[in-house]
């Protein structure tokens, strides 16, 4: 419940009013702004090189949304001083303003936190000048160019996602935990999923993509709700075949223990620990045995640690799989 309440709170993006088709059309570009976009699309390449490229569109947002500034006019002037700009890059950046952007990828969640932690921390992300400075901490100063070059809007996203639900500022080595999408411009998902291929087909039965699966583990991290693990985990083992139940169990050991314990020291997350016992992987009169995924510390008497707890039951063709899944974390 707690986190129902937390989305529905960060997930409210302001919409901009009094815009009309006039914004979107001069010599060069001509835009329609009653088209929508289809009820799939995602982001890609393009999009996030085009808000890399024009960083002053954060602070643009920022600003009209708190202030009596005529918003036509100066969103015109800012549209036509752009070098280039296509009629996907418009759609994207028209139905995110509305909160109209269909996407597994819940951007308007991380904008919306991002935005909020900006105005709070009174970090500068434009100024109007020859030398422009991004400012993401108070001590690191760069010029804009030479950063958005090594990352993307996405990872400062991510970034201030993390601060605000961390309540404390971090520091991520992503060149350290071999992601490098600091250099290639990628999403993080991209990377994590080259280990994770095998798993691909077992998650396909339970309709969860992979790149899903890894973000709904990284929300997880990030918010210590225990429920929306096991309710992901119960959900996949029940649309399998119970003899690939080993085989997924394995697959989650390697996740958890080579790709996700890296985020463990950023998110202040100590252990996991996911006990199943019964019949796994077996049928008629097989004997009962156990299976254990553990990762961290996970003591029930460490009263420096604060611990989760949670345990269920995942019913199969040929009996019952209880299971225990525990946390703890700082």
């Amino acid at each position: 419940m707690k986190l129902l309440i937390l989305l529905k709170k960060i997930n409210v993006i302001k919409k901009i009013e009094n815009i009309n088709s006039e914004n979107f059309d001069n010599q060069n570009y001509r835009y329609n702004i009653q088209y929508t976009l289809q009820p799939i699309d995602f982001i890609n390449y393009k999009h996030i090189n085009f808000l890399l490229n024009k960083t002053n569109i954060i602070f643009l947002i920022s600003l009209f949304n708190h202030s009596n500034i005529n918003f036509n006019k100066l969103f015109y002037i800012f549209l036509y001083s752009l070098e280039k700009v296509d009629i996907d890059s418009l759609n994207f950046f028209k139905n995110m303003l509305f909160n109209k952007f269909y996407s597994n990828y819940n951007v308007t969640l991380f904008y919306s936190i991002a935005t909020k932690e900006i105005k709070k921390n009174k970090e500068e992300f434009f100024k109007n000048n020859t030398n422009k400075t991004l400012l993401i901490r108070n001590t690191f100063k760069t010029t804009n160019l030479r950063l958005l070059r090594k990352i993307s809007i996405i990872d400062l996203i991510l970034k201030k996602y993390l601060e605000s639900q961390l309540d404390d500022k971090i520091s991520i080595n992503f060149d350290k935990y071999n992601l490098k999408f600091m250099r290639k411009k990628k999403l993080y998902v991209k990377v994590l999923r080259r280990k994770l291929r095998r798993m691909r087909k077992m998650l396909r039965w339970s309709k969860i993509s992979l790149r899903n699966f890894i973000r709904l583990t990284l929300i997880f991290l990030c918010t210590k709700d225990i429920d929306i693990f096991s309710k992901v985990l119960v959900k996949i083992m029940d649309s399998m075949h119970y003899k690939n139940h080993r085989r997924f169990l394995y697959y989650l050991k390697l996740f958890i223990s080579k790709s996700m314990h890296y985020y463990f020291s950023v998110l202040r997350f100590e252990g996991f620990f996911f006990y199943l016992s019964g019949k796994i992987s077996g049928g008629g009169n097989s004997k009962k045995k156990n299976y254990a995924v553990k990762c961290g510390k996970y003591s029930l008497t460490n009263k420096m640690l604060k611990l989760k707890y949670k345990k269920g039951l995942i019913h199969t063709k040929t009996g019952v799989l209880g299971y225990k899944l525990m946390i703890s974390y700082k």
